[in-house]
């Protein structure tokens, strides 16, 4: 997944937000497109900031090992 091109636009993120759960769904079980799609422009209008994922990844990496904690 951090590897992927991030959307450029509202649109090409919510449909991609529905692709990759359509792939978490499987092919056994019922995927409604329209709700999941609801959930992306959702997501999108609440939070889409491509710069804050890079900044939360790079926090990740300057944390300490907590293992022993």
């Amino acid at each position: 997944m951090l590897d992927k091109i991030r959307a450029g636009d509202r649109k090409a993120a919510v449909t991609a937000y529905v692709e990759v759960w359509r792939s978490y769904n499987g092919p056994q079980f019922p995927f409604d497109e329209t709700w999941v799609g609801q959930c992306g422009e959702y997501t999108y209008d609440r939070s889409y900031d491509p710069a804050g994922v890079a900044r939360q990844f790079a926090a990740m990496i300057d944390s300490p090992d907590l293992l022993d904690a």
